[in-house]
């Protein structure tokens, strides 16, 4: 089930980056996976906000309580609202719970943060500059896509209260 929220600007920031990010990561392309892990490195960004827990755990109060107002309909199914309704209490917990930083692989990433450090020089993700950025980038696009989801794997765990 996919929650509609209304679309503040942070989430839609956030959705348009995981789209790019998903869009990147699908494909056997080295230069597709480099886009990737730019990506990566600004949903770290916007990850980090001291303001997206809030936002989510408001976005999710504002469901529960337009969902809450269906509670007597007769025209809805009252399984179904209340299986809802459940997810949503869920997602709210694991939101309020969390105390990992989505983005702290990201930083205690030694091979990461070189590549985010040459990122902005030119030329400077070339093999000279990160020969072990190089070597990934030639080795088999599973091993790389795998890289990939485990380095975004902590931000999934994050928003996912955002798409069920």
């Amino acid at each position: 089930m996919r929650i509609k929220l209304p679309k503040p600007a942070s989430r839609l920031r956030l959705e348009y980056l995981f789209d790019r990010f998903n869009h990147f990561a699908r494909s056997d392309d080295p230069e597709l996976h480099h886009n990737a892990l730019t990506t990566l490195f600004e949903l770290g960004d916007i990850s980090a906000r001291g303001d997206i827990k809030s936002l989510l755990l408001k976005e999710l109060e504002r469901q529960k309580f337009a969902l809450n107002q269906l509670k007597h309909a007769k025209e809805v199914d009252q399984e179904k609202l209340a299986s809802t309704m459940m997810e949503l209490e869920h997602a709210s917990a694991q939101v309020n719970a969390s105390v990992i930083k989505p983005n702290a692989l990201i930083g205690e990433n030694e091979w990461l943060n070189a590549i985010r450090t040459r990122l902005h020089t030119p030329g400077g993700t070339s093999p000279i500059d990160l020969p072990g950025f190089y070597a990934w980038r030639h080795s088999p696009a599973s091993s790389r896509r795998e890289l990939l989801q485990k380095f975004i794997y902590p931000m999934l765990q994050e928003t996912s209260s955002l798409k069920k």
